[in-house]
């Protein structure tokens, strides 16, 4: 690794053909996995949710490190805190 990855959150999954109890083929859903890949060109890394924790990863808006945690994993495109918008109540 040379470099720090920049990780968005995608599912991999689809779907298949297959053969129902007739014959006759049939498109089925596949379940979706929910993988991270690293968006930086040229980058084959993709992790699974489980191993991404605690690695680092550039944040989408600011462009600094930051490192991966239960929270902005939530995310498609992980942030720091301070860097997302926060709504205001409309009071």
């Amino acid at each position: 690794m040379t470099h720090i990855h920049k990780y968005q959150r995608i599912y991999i999954g689809g779907r298949k053909v297959s053969k129902d109890k007739d014959g006759n083929k049939i498109i089925i859903n596949v379940a979706k996995y929910e993988v991270f890949k690293c968006t930086i060109p040229g980058c084959p890394t993709y992790k699974t949710r489980e191993l991404a924790v605690g690695d680092k990863s550039i944040c989408w808006k600011c462009g600094l490190e930051l490192i991966l945690n239960a929270e902005n994993m939530k995310l498609k495109r992980p942030t720091h805190p301070y860097c997302r918008k926060i709504r205001e109540s409309a009071a």
